[in-house]
């Protein structure tokens, strides 16, 4: 048995912060039994997680619609923006990067009739502006790009697009579940009229999202006795504590991200890293191995008590390469000769370091 496991696929998933665990048992306790059993105690829970999200992301009006996951979050903004404009045109916009749950429901509602146009993305992994401004026209009521790709962790323009469908009132939906506490969002300069959070992607608690909406008229209830509240309440811990920290966790991750790029780089076997490296995200990054198959690899890497990612965990056991990789104009067998390593808090330089000599026991050995 492999001693000192070493996780690296943060992006995918992380675990529960113990502080963040803490006020969920709390929650769970006997002691609060009864007042879990209030209406009026749960709402103050709610509102509560709601206020911290948006002061994360600087929204100083709004609604935070709480859901099962990033997943249904992504489901029920964009049904919601497509079904209440479709009388304004049926022409939607859509990054050809995006994650499955969404260009899921976009191939969804092209079977029903909507127009899907797919954006263009650069070699480098971030839409070309000016192509998607071109493809806007007066039919178009809904356009929906990722903040950080959780691939290779390019950072999309996202405040230069939103301002652009703002002054032409065009829905914007901003899918930011890798974005929250790996850097500064400012929903009144992104203008984005919905966008996505998840609480499993920053310590929280799987099975809770968020769907922030500027419309505080968007007429979704929710009965507030089906929500999970301490989930919710663990979801308030995890964003508290990642905007505390976000300077320093930012800082950190970055060193780190640095510190395997110039590592693996440094070993002769002609690996290269996968898209636009300025502003992208601190803690992902995607490696193409020239020689070596990225699901093999991941195989190797789990020999040797490492876990790593070929690709998007959301599309893990898919035949086809990522479509990711794919869209910013990668052949087939170059993009699965690819990896994703993304690092967490956790994460050490002796992890780095182990993880650097591992690679280059394994391309040398």
């Amino acid at each position: 048995m492999i001693k000192n496991k070493i996780y690296m696929d943060y992006a995918a998933t992380t675990p529960v912060d113990p502080e963040v665990l803490e006020v969920m048992v709390n929650e769970y306790s006997s002691e609060f039994f009864f007042e879990r059993q209030s209406s009026k105690y749960i709402k103050n829970q709610i509102d509560t997680t709601k206020h911290r999200l948006m002061d994360a992301i600087n929204a100083k009006s709004g609604d935070v619609i709480f859901t099962a996951s990033g997943t249904e979050a992504n489901n029920f903004a964009i049904r919601e923006h497509a079904y209440r404009r479709r009388q304004r045109g049926k022409r939607l916009l859509v990054s050809g990067i995006e994650h499955p749950s969404v260009l899921n429901v976009f191939s969804a509602l092209e079977t029903e009739g909507f127009e899907v146009v797919k954006l263009p993305v650069s070699p480098a992994g971030v839409i070309d502006l000016e192509t998607a401004k071109n493809l806007v026209t007066n039919d178009t009521i809904l356009v929906a790009v990722m903040f950080f790709n959780n691939e290779i962790g390019t950072r999309q323009p996202v405040e230069k697009l939103g301002e652009f469908l703002h002054e032409r009132d065009i829905a914007f939906h901003v899918d930011a579940v890798q974005a929250l506490g790996k850097a500064e969002i400012d929903i009144s300069k992104i203008k984005a009229d919905t966008m996505v959070f998840s609480a499993h992607k920053i310590y929280g608690p799987k099975g809770c999202g968020a769907l922030y909406t500027k419309d505080q008229d968007h007429g979704y209830v929710i009965c507030a006795e089906e929500l999970d509240d301490a989930s919710i309440a663990g979801f308030g811990k995890a964003i508290e504590l990642s905007e505390r920290y976000l300077h320093d966790h930012i800082k950190k991750l970055e060193t780190l991200k640095s510190r395997l790029i110039n590592g693996l780089l440094k070993i002769e076997a002609g690996l290269s890293v996968i898209g636009e490296q300025e502003g992208s995200h601190p803690a992902i990054v995607c490696f193409n191995f020239p020689t070596r198959d990225g699901d093999g690899l991941v195989i190797q890497y789990d020999f040797e008590g490492i876990c790593v990612s070929s690709g998007s965990a959301c599309s893990s056991g898919a035949i086809s390469a990522s479509h990711v990789l794919l869209a910013i104009g990668m052949e087939p067998v170059r993009a699965n000769r690819c990896v994703r390593f993304s690092l967490g808090l956790p994460t050490t330089n002796d992890e780095i370091d182990r993880l650097i000599e591992t690679t280059e026991r394994i391309l040398k050995g």
